[in-house]
């Protein structure tokens, strides 16, 4: 029986560990969960200086960009930067070809715009914009790419 009880004992004595452990874990956790959100603090900062809708936002060299918009039944095209370090919104030039729905994705710094829809030319619905390249004449910096066709298979190279 001797045998029995200190076997016994070592998987108390394990089980006490292991409790310890997933209680001393839990309390740090909170604790530093606790202290994190005690720190954080929700400012005000500049108000956006035109609300719209279909706008989308995107980062790029430590600023955000605001770009699109939809109002009075068209794409607007409207491009506003953001400076966290001044909390001022710039308004930029407008987007060559203003659309709304638009794709963007930063690379390198530079923010590409791509597809979206634009108002028909012949009533009925809205039309999804042919990718041919960026032409935008805004603050957004891009290339141009003549050679640049949507499509079908996106591994395939320009045409």
């Amino acid at each position: 029986m001797l045998r029995s009880d200190t076997r016994e004992e070592g998987e108390m004595s394990s089980l006490f560990r292991r409790t310890f452990a997933v209680v001393a874990t839990t309390s740090v956790v909170m604790l530093l969960a606790a202290t994190a959100f005690g720190q954080a603090r929700w400012g005000k900062l500049a108000p956006f200086p035109e609300p719209d809708e279909e706008l989308y936002g995107i980062t790029a060299n430590g600023k955000m960009y605001v770009i699109g918009g939809f109002g009075a039944g068209k794409a607007r095209g409207v491009v506003f930067e953001y400076d966290p370090a001044s909390d001022r919104w710039t308004k930029k030039k407008p987007m060559a070809r203003p659309v709304h729905h638009q794709a963007m994705v930063e690379s390198g710094g530079k923010i590409y715009v791509f597809g979206g829809f634009v108002a028909p030319s012949t009533g009925g619905g809205w039309e999804p914009v042919e990718m041919r390249g960026n032409t935008t004449r805004s603050g957004i910096r891009g290339r141009r790419c003549g050679r640049c066709r949507a499509s079908a298979d996106p591994r395939s190279p320009p045409s």
